[in-house]
């Protein structure tokens, strides 16, 4: 029997998956098969229904979703829950609606501020970042120099806060309403891809 899913329009909260290494040429065949294997597994629903926010298509939560996905104990009373799966690919960027509070140069372990902690307001840092995001949203490179290094660090390279950072990709998916994702889900979805990922959430 097909699984419902609850579509909420108010206070819904959205985990983004993004595949950091994917290409373009390989990112439709590569969701072809990532959405055929969770389904595989009971996580997602096979078939295309009407349950992302505003009516589009997407997955509903398969028959085993909870039990693979999260470490949360089952709600009781069961029941629906979550919204669907968005399947994203072409040129996208995976962000959490906010600039990540910082982020770490993988060669010099530099913290570089994005966003003071205290003021809450954007740091001059965040420009080269910004100035990146543009640039690959245009085919362009996604590099942002370390400004205590020097180094041509691409934007995926960077080391971000837990569920706060940003990514530039090709796949992701899009999880709407679902409870928090397990780092063992996501290990596994590394693996079966054969590329990193990084997750974020936010809300809406």
């Amino acid at each position: 029997m097909r699984r419902a899913c609850t579509v909420t329009a108010v206070g819904s909260n959205i985990q983004k998956v993004a595949d950091l290494d994917a290409r373009d040429d390989q990112a439709a065949a590569l969701a072809r098969r990532l959405t055929a294997w969770l389904a595989e597994r009971g996580i997602l629903e096979a078939s295309l229904t009407n349950c992302l926010l505003g009516g589009g298509l997407g997955y509903a939560p398969g028959p085993r979703a909870w039990d693979l996905i999260t470490d949360w104990d089952r709600p009781w009373g069961g029941g629906p829950w979550g919204n669907g799966v968005n399947v994203v690919t072409g040129r996208t960027v995976f962000h959490t609606m906010e600039v990540p509070l910082s982020a770490g140069c993988p060669g010099c372990a530099e913290s570089v501020v994005l966003t003071d902690q205290e003021t809450w307001d954007i740091t001059p840092a965040w420009d080269a970042f910004d100035r990146a995001v543009g640039t690959w949203l245009e085919g362009g490179s996604s590099t942002v120099p370390c400004p205590r290094c020097q180094r041509p660090v691409p934007f995926n390279d960077w080391r971000w806060p837990d569920g706060g950072g940003w990514a530039l990709g090709f796949l992701g998916l899009e999880f709407w309403d679902w409870p928090e994702l397990s780092h063992g889900f996501l290990r596994e979805v590394s693996q079966f891809l054969g590329h990193r990922v990084l997750l974020n959430w936010g809300k809406f």
